[in-house]
């Protein structure tokens, strides 16, 4: 972590963030229907731990863990919604996902990964393939 660049808060009722580097967003806590937690490749020079806060159409709301204030919203989420929120993969150094809430689908993966096709620039040059997350089979079955 270079250093904390987006910062989130829960006043009245709602998740807030904010970041230099991206547009910020606001949630209702009422309207989580799933939590994930995932980490990716980045770090340790770029956000690599995440969670994600799905509402009932399937939206995913992505904070990093390394957001000022995201433990302690993470910890009240938690009391609000009346489940445990925890965290399990912060010494993941590869793509791995897990659902933290609701209870009935916790501990299952929350995401599926798709590779894009590679382009010809990223065959000549040896580049890395894109790949897409894309909610797990479980995930969207709970959102229905």
């Amino acid at each position: 972590m270079i250093g904390v660049q987006s910062k989130v808060q829960l006043k009245d009722e709602s998740i807030r963030f904010g970041s230099k580097d991206q547009s910020g967003w606001e949630l209702s806590v009422e309207e989580i229907r799933v939590i994930i937690e995932y980490t990716t490749e980045d770090g340790p020079f770029a956000p690599d731990h995440f969670l994600v806060f799905v509402n009932r159409s399937g939206t995913e709301y992505h904070l990093p863990l390394e957001a000022e204030g995201c433990l302690e919203v993470a910890e009240q989420v938690g009391k609000a919604l009346e489940a445990d929120i925890d965290l399990k993969l912060s010494t993941s150094t590869n793509f791995a996902s897990r659902v933290v809430f609701p209870d009935s689908i916790a501990g299952v993966e929350g995401y599926k990964l798709e590779k894009t096709k590679q382009t010809l620039t990223q065959r000549l040059f040896h580049l890395g393939q894109e790949v897409r997350m894309i909610l797990s089979d479980e995930v969207r079955r709970s959102l229905s």
